[in-house]
């Protein structure tokens, strides 16, 4: 799989800063790929560095004059930083290139959603679903804005409403089994990931998300069965191996409980870092000297670059 493809992927579930050292490789591979630049600039704007998306937005606009998105990012971003005038400018230049009004609102609404900028995200989605009122997509983005305050509720009619509209449409359906995991409705999750795994069972996320469910139910047999096909699928997210170690913990084994924890640890430390110390699954490895010794090596790296 390509540096490029992998970056893709943790973007998609906006995960910018899991996706950068694939795109930057991706770059080196290929620094005449706008598309590679595009994504890079987009790991920089998820996370608020506006300078540095904008420098790698206009790499790719070099590249790639033809692509509505790079000038629409570019627009919101001088938009941003109080640069009306060059904001308008970007606008225009979408439109001129051919995009409707309702995908220009949704495309705003979902970078400022990837941004945390909720409210300015709703506001305009809402506008695209007010122009285009059957556009499915434009109601699940507002599902993840419903979900990010925590409002399942509202985040599963959305979901709901847009499935009326495309029924087989795989992300919505393994959206709503998310949040019916969120909500703790664990075997309605599992069932809409079942559904997933009917149209397509080659998607690492909903084997780990449904391994969780079956954590939370004490089914762990069947949890490390989902987990060990979600490692298999993609073996170089932290996710899976990070959730086995919970497992493993959870069912007093501890050298298995280390054995996936450093194996989370080695790719995606800081991750894993935030993590460990407040997860109740793997409190009965807190006082084991191993998991200490883990800890410290992976997570007090400053420290220790500091003692040195």
């Amino acid at each position: 799989m390509k540096n490029l493809d992998i970056g893709n992927t943790f973007l998609k579930f906006l995960q910018p800063d899991m996706a950068i050292d694939y795109l930057n490789k991706a770059v080196e591979e290929e620094p005449d790929n706008g598309e590679a630049w595009l994504s890079l600039g987009k790991c920089y704007l998820y996370d608020n560095d506006l300078e540095n998306a904008e420098k790698f937005f206009k790499k790719s606009a070099e590249l790639i004059p033809d692509n509505t998105e790079v000038w629409l990012l570019l627009g919101i971003i001088c938009k941003d930083m109080g640069r009306e005038s060059e904001a308008i400018k970007f606008f225009n230049k979408t439109q001129e290139l051919g995009l409707e009004d309702d995908e220009l609102f949704r495309i705003i609404g979902f970078v400022y959603c990837a941004m945390g900028k909720l409210i300015e995200a709703e506001e305009n989605l809402l506008r695209s679903a007010h122009i285009s009122p059957d556009e499915a997509e434009t109601y699940c983005l507002l599902s993840h804005i419903e979900k990010a305050r925590q409002n399942y509720s509202k985040a599963e009619n959305l979901l709901l409403k847009a499935l009326e509209i495309e029924p087989y449409n795989f992300d919505y359906l393994y959206y709503l089994g998310n949040v019916y995991y969120r909500s703790r409705d664990f075997e309605r999750a599992i069932r809409l990931f079942q559904r997933c795994n009917s149209i397509d069972d080659g998607k690492f996320q909903v084997w780990n998300d449904m391994g969780l469910c079956y954590i939370d139910l004490g089914d762990y047999e069947r949890a490390k069965k989902c987990l060990k096909r979600s490692m298999e699928l993609t073996p170089l997210h932290f996710r899976p191996y990070y959730n086995t170690a919970c497992v493993y913990s959870l069912t007093d084994n501890t050298d298995e409980a280390l054995e996936y924890l450093e194996k989370s640890f080695q790719l995606c430390s800081h991750r894993v870092c935030k993590l460990v110390m407040k997860d109740p699954d793997l409190k009965k490895l807190w006082n084991e000297p191993r998991f200490i010794s883990l800890f410290l090596k992976y997570c007090d790296k400053g420290q220790n670059e500091e003692n040195n």
